[in-house]
């Protein structure tokens, strides 16, 4: 057991709620164990609610994500206030060393490609299980 999370893009439907109840379409990310960077998505796209629910991701969400992970990639002194840990049994580890600065500069990598590849009727949803 642990954190799973992902990133997928589904066909485009113009009714959302049809989209959140359909199955994952094509899975574009998958991270294990990053609760930083779950606890963002949990915070800024889940509006604080941590239910394993799928939630609806903008491109300018992804973006701003991106943004924050390079700015603690440059000054690792940074990434307490900007992307905190987030503790549970669950979760892995809670410290700033090597995996955390490794899940961070995956999710730049992966993201960006999403972004690059990322269509005008393109859905993003992300989910977690835990």
């Amino acid at each position: 057991m642990g954190l799973d999370m992902y990133l997928s893009r589904r066909a485009f439907d113009p009714d959302p709620l049809r989209v959140m109840a359909e199955p994952h379409k094509q899975e574009l990310v998958y991270w294990r164990k990053a609760n930083q960077i779950h606890r963002w998505f949990v915070e800024n796209v889940q509006g604080g609610v941590d239910k394993c629910q799928p939630s609806l991701v903008t491109r300018e969400r992804l973006e701003t994500l991106v943004a924050l992970c390079r700015r603690v990639l440059e000054d690792h002194a940074v990434a307490p206030e900007i992307l905190p840990v987030q503790e549970g049994f669950f979760f892995g580890g809670n410290t700033y060393g090597e995996w955390y600065f490794a899940d961070v500069k995956y999710t730049v990598d992966e993201i960006t490609k999403v972004l690059a590849d990322l269509g005008p009727d393109d859905t993003l949803v992300y989910r977690s299980s835990w």
